[in-house]
């Protein structure tokens, strides 16, 4: 009787499991809620000097390109003191002052 528990309960785990992989929770990302305008970001074990870069899915246009305008739309956390700048205008890039 012992062996069909233990059975049973591998089953129950293995399904929970598999349940979990297969969310189809889009708009999500290693637990960070993405905005629909964001295709991808800079994430993972990156070196402290690395720029972050921020990738849209339309072209930013030109009027919200202004650095300025940028750093009030962009909120990072915990705040870090740099400047924004736009490439190719699907991407943003936030260059730190200093190293993170």
């Amino acid at each position: 009787m012992k062996a069909g528990k233990g059975f049973f309960l591998w089953v129950v785990i293995g399904c929970c499991l598999i349940t979990s992989a297969c969310s189809s929770d889009k708009g999500e990302m290693a637990g960070i809620k993405m905005s629909p305008y964001i295709e991808a970001y800079t994430s993972g074990t990156v070196s402290r000097f690395t720029p972050l870069r921020i990738i849209l899915t339309q072209d930013l246009p030109v009027d919200q390109q202004a650095p300025e305008k940028l750093a009030k739309s962009i909120r990072l956390t915990p705040a870090v003191k740099g400047t924004f700048r736009v490439e190719d205008n699907r991407q943003i890039i936030f260059t730190p002052n200093k190293s993170f």
